[in-house]
This record gives C-alpha cells, sequence and structure tokens, in this order.
C-alpha cells in the first residue's frame, strides 16, 4: 500500500503543484530551445511513472495472493 501512495502523490504533487507553478513555464522554455530533447525526457519520466505503477499493481496483486 505504501508504494502505491507514493506513487499517487509524486503523480499529484506533479500535475496539481509543480505543472501550474513552475513546470508549465520551464517545459515551454525548454521546448523553444530543444524540442526533440523535451519530448524524450518528457517521455522518460512517463515511463518511468507508468512503469512504478505497473510493478506497484503487480506487487499488490502477487501479496493480495500470498505471494509477499
Amino acid at each position: 500500500m505504501h508504494a502505491a501512495v507514493a506513487v499517487w502523490v509524486i503523480i499529484t504533487v506533479v500535475l496539481v503543484v509543480a505543472e501550474p507553478l513552475c513546470l508549465r513555464r520551464w517545459l515551454h522554455r525548454r521546448v523553444a530551445r530543444d524540442p526533440q530533447g523535451t519530448l524524450r525526457l518528457v517521455r522518460r519520466l512517463h515511463r518511468v511513472l507508468v512503469t512504478a505503477g505497473l510493478i506497484t499493481a503487480a506487487a499488490a496483486v502477487r501479496g493480495a495472493q500470498g505471494g509477499l
């Protein structure tokens, strides 16, 4: 459960707090300089969060079945 809460906290902080306050301006400036690099960065971070969520879900299923 702690891993699921950690993943949700990270997603919530990024979407609700960081993006409106500072990420939006930073991303716009970075896209103007290096659009391909920015896309790679955002894609990589998205994949990290999705992977963390999938690992967490798999561990929860395994734990519910008595495997952990």
